[in-house]
């Protein structure tokens, strides 16, 4: 690192003024960070031969050492030679934990993400079901990250569910279109949302490069429960039926999910929490989103559905309603227009924005490119206002 050294004039260590671009070379004029590797010892910008004072980051064959050096340099020229530059991605040693000899952890570790955004995204449908689909949904909703988003995905799995206590020959009963789950079921629903969705989400989060970390409503007590009772007319009388583990928000602490975020971790939260005396309850996937994007106060709530957002006409791709408010939203439920299963997604919504979230939206995920539109705040899908 001689080399290296003789060619700056100040020794810093200053990872607050880090930020950071993809693994590739056109996405440099992102930034105007210098990056540099201790092999080539080439410092490039996106500035091409005007000598501009940046930072930039050493590290050997593409990978962090131990030792994170920072240092402030005049460029007198840049000279681009892509065989012998490897550019590190900022998403490498944003939250990774790379340490010093002292043990304490880097400035870049600690840096303040408080004013970064947050957007929680409902992740379900069939953009969970096809492979190809799921990866590059998720692709979408993690570069959020390399736009300076904190990310929040929760996510369903009816389907999963559905196949996994058929295979385990449990019988599903129904009652006016609400699953009842036993304990025995419940062992089921817990099993494939953590173990096989849960995981397989943030398997593929990570594989591409970022943090994710993956969660249940019970862990670090982020999410109470309390028993779902199904209310039904018989006879003229209102009466109450026991779903079983079927359960309701009661409560949320976003303590757990605020440490992840200010680290720079994605929170991947599966459905399921337990009451105060550690009974577990299934809660629907949309209605669980919405009070965590309420209590987390976020800036945007992103349901992911797979249609385009809200139509006057069912049938009609032709007849999107760009804007809903709160007070409109019973009123189109009477006249039929939000109807079956954009129901509890409109309803996540309205308890979102109720309860702190800055703004909710339904967009289509199985349209991937609709993520990156809303990111750069072009019109898409339906947004619901307060």
């Amino acid at each position: 690192m001689f080399h290296i050294l003789s060619r700056c004039r100040k020794l810093c260590f200053d990872g607050s003024r880090v930020t950071g671009c993809r693994n590739d070379l056109n996405l440099i004029k992102k930034t105007g960070i210098i990056y540099c590797t201790a092999q080539s010892g080439l410092p490039v910008n996106h500035q091409g031969l005007k000598a501009i004072p940046r930072v930039f980051i050493c590290s050997k064959n593409g990978v962090l050492s131990n030792f994170i050096w920072c240092f402030a340099i005049d460029v007198l020229y840049c000279q681009l030679r892509c065989a012998a530059i490897r550019i590190v991605p900022k998403r490498m040693y944003e939250t990774r934990n790379y340490v010093l000899r002292s043990g304490k952890l880097s400035d870049m570790e600690k840096q303040d993400r408080s004013d970064e955004p947050v957007v929680l995204f409902k992740y379900g449908g069939n953009a969970m079901s096809d492979e190809n689909l799921k990866r590059e949904v998720l692709r979408r909703i993690c570069s959020l990250r390399d736009k300076g988003y904190r990310v929040v995905i929760t996510h369903g799995g009816g389907p999963f569910i559905k196949k996994a206590l058929e295979e385990a020959k449990i019988e599903s009963e129904f009652i006016d279109g609400h699953r009842k789950t036993t304990q025995r079921a419940y062992e089921y629903v817990e099993m494939t949302l953590k173990g096989k969705v849960n995981s397989n989400l943030v398997s593929i989060i990570n594989a591409m490069g970022y943090n994710a970390v993956g969660l249940s409503g019970q862990d670090g007590r982020s999410v109470f429960a309390a028993k779902r009772l199904h209310k039904r007319m018989v006879d003229g009388k209102e009466e109450l039926v026991d779903l079983g583990q079927v359960g309701d928000v009661a409560e949320v602490n976003t303590t757990l999910l605020q440490l992840l975020l200010d680290h720079g971790f994605i929170p991947v939260i599966s459905c399921t929490a337990t009451d105060e005396n550690g009974v577990g309850y299934n809660i629907n996937g949309d209605m669980f989103a919405g009070h965590i994007a309420g209590a987390l106060r976020v800036d945007q709530f992103v349901v992911l559905t797979d249609v385009d957002g809200l139509r006057r006409d069912k049938d009609d791709p032709e007849s999107l309603i760009r804007e809903v408010s709160l007070e409109e939203i019973n009123s189109l439920e009477e006249q039929g227009i939000i109807q079956g299963g954009m129901i509890p997604k409109m309803d996540s919504c309205e308890i979102a924005l109720t309860r702190g979230a800055a703004a909710a939206r339904i967009i289509n995920g199985t349209k991937p490119e609709q993520i990156t539109h809303m990111a750069d705040r072009q019109p898409v899908g339906t947004v619901i206002t307060s």
